[in-house]
């Protein structure tokens, strides 16, 4: 000790490896919180432990600070005051923590194998021997005194650990026999001289990196010791006397916070290793406290635990005092009916309530007492018999049917019950009455939902991302869109299907929702089925390596055409009346069909009228402009496309696309009326060259009439006609009257609009 004094002095060292920095989050903001109130008894402790603070250069006043952090001040062994930061509502909240690792206990113990005698070092102030840079501006407390700024590492910080463990390991990196576990250095070694080498060279480092211990917590050459909650010695690692005594004595968890201590209690010693191989194995996945009371239940229950449990449960401990001292005139509560009815019958036997031969079971160990009644695995019948013969509680035959029932090993081994003959639902004329839902997959990630009409065996699939309610509602709106809405709504109890959202989409549009039992698919037949169907018809896709998509698609639209077996019609035929149109309709022909159309589109074309208008490409035009001060622009017809649109440059490098109704032309001619009939008042005389009139159609004599007729239109204003040759469109034939040789034929009647009056058809009798 006298070489290395400076290690031993007693004031606060300082580390000579540099100082320490915290680091922020980024985008924090400043917290200052007010000084607590403090006890007019403390007040004088904690001055002085500040004023000893300030002195030993681990605290400084400060004026004003943006950061304020309230103490917390705690009793010593000793009588002294230790100031503590309440740094958990202010710095560790936005603290950048450094998380350097902290050794494992397991093999800081392992690296002691093969020791003789054990030295242990520990470290005075540990924390605050390390100086601080400019981030201690954070670390300001605010005291009944004023402000105090921390010049040190501080304990309370969530950095402080990971910092002081980093650089004390860095500090005696490469020593063998040597570990560090935060301010505690333990030292061994094989024998006397190698722990004494070992010893030296500690405190050389120590003390030239300037650090202080503290000689009273300090211990040489021992033989055993107490390190980490642990013994250490010559024969090896042992549990702690201290800790074995303190989960022995450790009352039951009440509540959640319990429960966690004396897990954490009992874990430090890894003391369920020291269970029988069965516990292992059964250990329950929950947590909570099904945790602690199945290792409970590996252990019997004994008289001393009913007599203990018997005297701190709430209705035992009363029927206890009334057997004691006698019974009331009346029951006094409905919970003790059972026992007042049996009141000349029961008697204390060792601080036990007995009922006959018949131990009375506290509510708290019944549970272990049905698990240890059905251990054998007895049916309801047997283990009531069993129960019969110790043990008593009221409704004691009710928990024993349950406990059986609830037993998941009987239940796995019971055989099932005999099958019900199928109940076929109801069968509905009306298409699209009762709709079948249900999912399959998932396939890649997706899970597919099959709706199926119970009626025409229509169906429907939907890829679904998702499986929400809010999807299939999506799905089936478009779906009833389509067509139309039914009366019913088969499905299983799925959470899409019983979520308050889809119910409701259900009820507002009048549907009626019907459930599946849980886990008996069967009763939704038809759903399943289909989904059976489908299943198929993917794995068919992926067998043979196609796109499941386009499969499916092809599977639904040769399904839809196919007739059924049920029905005895295909889908489409009675859903839709019709066949739908598959690759095989392209072995039929259907020109009488065509031919139809045709005939029909040639009458359309003739009863609505119109005026007929071509263009030659170059050919000056006025084009029709919208949202423009001018209403119609100059133009030049480019080429068509089509027979009623024209691609046209207006003159701006630009070409548009217009339809033959927003083109004419600039040449002063005006378009020709069509049909070519035209009423005879509407007809102009003009004369031709030898100076007689010529009056609309041609004369017999010149033969077909190819030249454009003048012609005076609703307007007032000329329009340039064209004979029936000229308008005649491709593929649509137009019946001509014959012509009389010696006048034209007379001009049908027609309506205030132009169009050809028909005769009306009248019944003759």
């Amino acid at each position: 000790m006298y070489r290395f004094s400076e290690v031993f002095a007693d004031e606060l060292g300082r580390f000579s490896g540099g100082r320490v920095s915290i680091h922020l989050r980024q985008g924090a903001r400043p917290v200052f919180m007010r000084a607590r109130p403090l006890a007019y008894a403390l007040r004088e402790p904690v001055e002085r432990a500040l004023e000893q603070l300030v002195r030993d250069g681990v605290l400084t006043p400060v004026e004003r600070s943006d950061w304020a952090t309230p103490i917390v001040p705690v009793l010593k062994k000793d009588g002294n005051i230790r100031i503590c930061a309440d740094y958990k509502l202010t710095l560790n909240k936005v603290l950048e923590v450094d998380r350097y690792p902290l050794p494992r206990i397991d093999d800081l113990l392992s690296r002691l194998h093969g020791g003789e005698r054990f030295s242990k070092i520990d470290l005075s102030q540990a924390y605050a021997q390390l100086e601080l840079d400019e981030s201690k501006k954070y670390t300001v407390i605010n005291t009944h005194k004023g402000l105090y700024m921390y010049i040190r590492l501080v304990y309370g910080l969530s950095s402080s650990p990971g910092i002081f463990q980093k650089h004390l390991e860095e500090l005696l990196t490469g020593l063998p026999k040597v570990g560090v576990f935060l301010d505690d250095v333990i030292i061994t070694g094989p024998d006397s001289r190698s722990h004494i080498k070992k010893l030296y060279k500690v405190f050389e480092r120590l003390q030239s990196h300037g650090l202080r211990v503290k000689k009273e917590k300090c211990v040489f050459f021992a033989e055993s010791m107490n390190y980490l909650g642990h013994v250490i010695s010559k024969e090896g690692v042992h549990t702690c006397p201290e800790k074995v005594r303190a989960i022995v004595n450790t009352p039951a968890p009440t509540n959640i916070s319990e429960l966690r201590s004396f897990i954490g209690l009992v874990m430090y010693y890894d003391a369920l290793s020291r269970l029988p191989q069965p516990v292992h194995k059964r250990l329950p996945k929950s947590e909570g406290m099904n945790y602690i009371n199945f290792v409970e239940n590996f252990l019997p229950v004994t008289n001393d635990d009913v007599r203990t449990a018997t005297a701190s449960d709430p209705e035992l401990s009363r029927i206890l005092t009334y057997v004691q001292s006698g019974w009331p005139a009346s029951c006094p509560k409905e919970v003790l009916q059972q026992y007042y009815i049996k009141r000349n019958e029961l008697y204390i036997d060792r601080g036990c309530i007995m009922w006959g031969y018949r131990l009375v079971i506290p509510r708290t160990l019944r549970k272990k007492i049905l698990m240890q009644l059905h251990t054998g695995h007895m049916g309801i019948v047997k283990t009531k018999s069993i129960a019969r013969s110790y043990v008593w509680w009221p409704n004691i035959d009710t928990d024993v049917e349950s406990e059986c029932r609830a037993c998941e090993t009987c239940a796995v081994e019971s055989q099932a019950p005999p099958r019900t003959p199928p109940q076929p639902w109801p069968y509905h004329l009306q298409p699209w009455s009762r709709l079948h839902i249900d999912f399959l997959g998932p396939f890649n990630g997706k899970k597919i939902l099959i709706l199926i009409d119970s009626s025409t065996k229509w169906l429907e699939v939907f890829e679904m991302p998702k499986t929400n309610a809010t999807a299939v509602i999506k799905v089936l709106r478009c779906t009833f869109a389509r067509f139309g809405l039914p009366l019913e709504l088969v499905s299983d109890q799925g959470p899409p299907f019983t979520s308050a959202e889809f119910k409701e989409f259900l009820t507002r549009n009048g549907i009626q929702q019907r459930f599946s039992p849980a886990y008996h698919p069967s009763s939704n037949g038809a759903a399943e089925n289909a989904v059976n169907i489908c299943k198929k018809a993917i794995k068919k896709a992926h067998r043979e390596s196609i796109d499941v998509d386009a499969a499916l698609q092809t599977f639904l639209l040769t399904y839809r055409n196919s007739i059924h077996s049920s029905t005895g019609e295909s889908p489409s035929m009675l859903l839709q009346k019709r066949t739908l149109r598959s690759r095989l309709d392209l072995l039929r022909s259907d020109r009488a069909l065509i031919n139809k159309v045709n005939q029909a589109q040639s009458k359309q074309v003739e009863y609505t009228g119109g005026v007929q208008r071509s263009f030659a490409p170059g050919e000056p035009v006025w084009v029709r402009e919208y949202g423009h001060k001018d209403r119609w622009v100059k133009g030049t017809i480019v080429h068509g496309e089509g027979s009623r649109r024209y691609s046209v440059d207006k003159g701006d490098s630009r070409q548009v696309v217009k339809h033959v109704d927003q083109i004419k032309r600039r040449s002063g001619l005006y378009d020709i009326p069509f049909p070519e009939e035209q009423s005879e008042s509407m007809r102009v005389q003009i004369p031709d060259s030898s100076g007689s009139a010529r009056h609309g159609m041609s004369k017999e004599d010149d033969g077909p009439d190819t030249s454009p007729t003048t012609v005076v239109g609703d307007s007032g204003k000329e329009r340039k006609r064209v004979s029936s040759e000229r308008i005649k469109s491709p593929g649509i034939e137009y019946s001509t009257p014959p012509t009389s040789p010696s006048a034209p034929s007379p001009e049908p009647p027609r309506a205030r609009s132009g169009r050809v009056r028909k005769p009306v058809v009248r019944f003759q009798v």
